[in-house]
């Protein structure tokens, strides 16, 4: 009982941080192409690894949610190839309308659902569909990996460059294969190892992301705006005959700026008063 409480907290938890980091791609700024491919890419994993989970534990589930599941799992190949365009074409030269044709998918399977629900079809779903799926995210992957390997080389040879690195995006590709790989073989291990795999990668990506952040040094204030030693001294000079004649330090509303004006001197010069 224990080990069943392990497994869905680790594969439910980590379905539920999935939709939260797709959420905060899209939400964070600014937001970029790829950005949107990788929020997309996320949340269809995390769609399907949360309908293996639900399935796992309430195997009478409804089979809209099952249905749901798939059509994600449909979409993940796409997303992933979507993603690997956007980062090799930053400017969008040749990739305006892939949002389109991903969109295009999206209402042809949402059609063949309406048209062959899950319900009334169970073992088209469980078998030809499913295989069709297995095979189409398979293929997305050997895809998306000859796309990845030849923009890198176009990359290195023009220097382009992008906030996402090459090993990010080999990151993500490995680990859409590592999620693949652990449902096409989920009848040799177990049904609930598709889901936890995706916690897997997603966590260790996480703690690598975090690992590979260096402090950013702190600066002393002022360090690179140093005035010449003889303009130094003559501000001082100024600055002591205002204060004697003019009581300048009794002036409550005295600032910088005002005091530079009186000075006939840059601010940046009575920093360094």
């Amino acid at each position: 009982m224990f080990e069943s409480y392990l497994l869905f907290f680790f594969a439910g938890l980590g379905t539920f941080n999935g939709l939260a980091l797709s959420m905060y791609l899209l939400l964070r700024q600014p937001v970029t192409p790829a950005q949107r491919w990788l929020a997309a890419l996320v949340l269809m994993l995390s769609v399907r690894t949360g309908k293996s989970v639900l399935f796992y534990f309430w195997p009478e589930i409804s089979k809209l949610v099952l249905q749901i599941g798939l059509t994600a799992c449909f979409l993940i190949g796409v997303c992933l190839i979507g993603f690997v365009r956007a980062w090799a074409d930053p400017q969008r030269r040749h990739t305006r309308k892939d949002s389109m044709f991903a969109l295009g998918l999206l209402v042809l399977a949402i059609a063949f659902g309406v048209a062959w629900p899950y319900t009334d079809n169970v073992s088209l779903w469980g078998g030809p569909v499913w295989r069709f799926i297995q095979m189409g995210w398979l293929a997305c992957l050997l895809i998306a990996a000859g796309l990845f390997l030849r923009a890198t080389r176009e990359r290195h040879a023009h220097g382009a460059p992008d906030a996402l690195t090459s090993a990010h995006v080999a990151a993500v590709i490995v680990g859409v294969a590592v999620v693949w790989l652990a449902y096409v073989t989920a009848g040799l291990t177990s049904y609930i190892v598709g889901a936890l795999s995706f916690s897997v990668v997603l966590y260790l990506s996480g703690i690598v992301a975090l690992a590979r952040r260096r402090p950013r040094s702190v600066a002393e204030p002022y360090q690179h705006r140093k005035i010449a030693p003889t303009e130094a001294e003559a501000a001082l000079q100024s600055l002591h005959k205002l204060m004697a004649e003019e009581h300048l330090y009794k002036d409550a509303g005295l600032t910088l700026p005002k005091l530079a004006r009186r000075l006939n001197v840059p601010r940046r010069a009575c920093r360094s008063c």
